[in-house]
């Protein structure tokens, strides 16, 4: 399932939620992480990793460890569907999201 429109195309789309097998079916996405955000936020690797890795399957609960596994400014949007409900400490997640955020991106909840 993608909550982008049909053919929408970037350079980078990183998905990220619990489900790996709605994430690999997703055909918009250019890589994705696994992880629960209420446990950790961010990933066990350096942030700028995830240059050359795709796919990348981790477990992370960001109610825990809230911080996100990329470098500042480096979207320039954000959208997370059908998961704030479900954070415990949204706004620490929500100060992780600004902090990757381009001057100007765009967060859509």
């Amino acid at each position: 399932v993608s909550h982008y429109p049909p053919g929408y195309k970037q350079e980078r789309i990183v998905g990220m939620g619990m489900n790996e097998e709605e994430l690999k079916r997703n055909p918009v996405l250019t890589e994705y992480i696994v992880q629960d955000l209420n446990l950790y936020s961010k990933l066990p690797f350096e942030d700028n990793s995830f240059q050359a890795i795709t796919n990348v399957y981790i477990v992370q609960d960001l109610n825990l460890y809230s911080k996100l596994p990329f470098e500042d400014n480096s979207f320039q949007a954000i959208t997370n569907v059908v998961s704030v409900d479900y954070l415990t400490k949204p706004l620490e997640v929500f100060r992780e999201m600004n902090r990757i955020l381009k001057p100007g991106g765009l967060a859509l909840m």
